[in-house]
């Protein structure tokens, strides 16, 4: 009797060791399936940002150096009258190549602060305006 009593924890012992050796094996092979960044494909090189926030607006000015300031329209309904509610926020953005102008649909895409009030980057020009 003690015979089988102790094959059946040394089966259990074995059991409980293939099992742990399995999961650790599925844990580190899915680390393995991650996208490194690099080999993601974006238009530019934004590694540092969150493509999840991206936002459209349309280019109010680009009289600063460097600096576009960008208008970004929202509109909700409001909770209590169902009423849609249009909102404008102004964002100030960094075009290093200088290439949007007034009046240009453009996507921003969120990064590091650059400046006092610089939160945003001018990705890529959508529509071309006036």
């Amino acid at each position: 009797a003690q015979e089988t009593t102790q094959n059946n924890s040394q089966i259990c012992h074995t059991t409980y060791t293939t099992l742990a050796m399995n999961s650790m094996i599925l844990k580190s092979a899915s680390f393995a399936t991650r996208v490194p960044l690099s080999s993601r494909s974006h238009s530019r090189d934004h590694s540092h940002t969150c493509r999840a926030q991206e936002l459209q607006g349309r280019v109010v000015s680009t009289s600063a150096n460097n600096t576009t300031i960008v208008a970004v329209e929202n509109v909700s309904v409001h909770p209590l009258y169902s009423k849609r509610v249009k909102r404008t926020v102004r964002h100030t953005c960094h075009d290093d190549k200088g290439e949007a102008e007034v009046g240009d649909l453009v996507t921003l895409v969120p990064t590091r602060p650059l400046s006092k009030t610089k939160r945003f980057i001018v990705d890529e020009i959508l529509l071309k305006g006036n």
